[in-house]
């Protein structure tokens, strides 16, 4: 479905994907020419700390989810592919919020405390921001994800393997 629409629109399937370099058509092809069990996972767990993916991805007030439960119910092709489009498919708990205040100012994040007339929303991996509810103009759900797409974008086959490889290692350490 996803070549199929690659192909016959691509502009809509970046659009969907919030996302306006990769293509979706190319690294599906890319992907399954990975060996998967070829894959370093010291290798991996290096690309994971290089990209940054632990700042999000670890810790009690994590912007993303645990990544050792999500390789377990994915095959390494679709892990790859949700990380390479992060937006196509977000879960409820990890869509961010839209905001726009009274005064014309925007932020959005994840919503980390709401009561006592404040918003706390976490708009990046170390930041916050207080919103005073009265000053909140609109909220709405937002449908990208609050990871940057493109992240894995410069990464080669084998390390692609690599990064699923310590993904599984995560996994395997529940």
């Amino acid at each position: 479905v996803f070549l199929w629409l690659t192909q016959k629109h691509p502009e809509l399937v970046r659009q969907l994907d919030a996302d306006d370099h990769a293509n979706p058509a190319q690294w599906q092809l890319q992907v399954q020419g990975v060996d998967w069990a070829r894959g370093s996972a010291a290798q991996g767990a290096a690309l994971f700390v290089n990209h940054g993916c632990g700042f999000c991805h670890s810790g009690a007030e994590s912007l993303g989810p645990d990544l050792g439960s999500i390789a377990g119910r994915m095959s390494p092709m679709d892990l790859i592919l949700s990380i390479a489009f992060p937006s196509r498919q977000v879960a409820a708990a990890w869509r961010r919020t839209e905001f726009r205040m009274r005064d014309g100012a925007r932020f959005g994040g994840l919503i980390v405390f709401e009561g006592n007339g404040v918003v706390i929303v976490q708009t990046g991996a170390t930041t916050n921001v207080r919103l005073a509810e009265a000053a909140i103009a609109t909220r709405w759900p937002g449908t990208a994800s609050p990871m940057p797409a493109g992240l894995i974008n410069d990464l080669p086959r084998p390390a692609l393997a690599d990064l699923n490889a310590y993904l599984q290692m995560l996994r395997l350490r529940r």
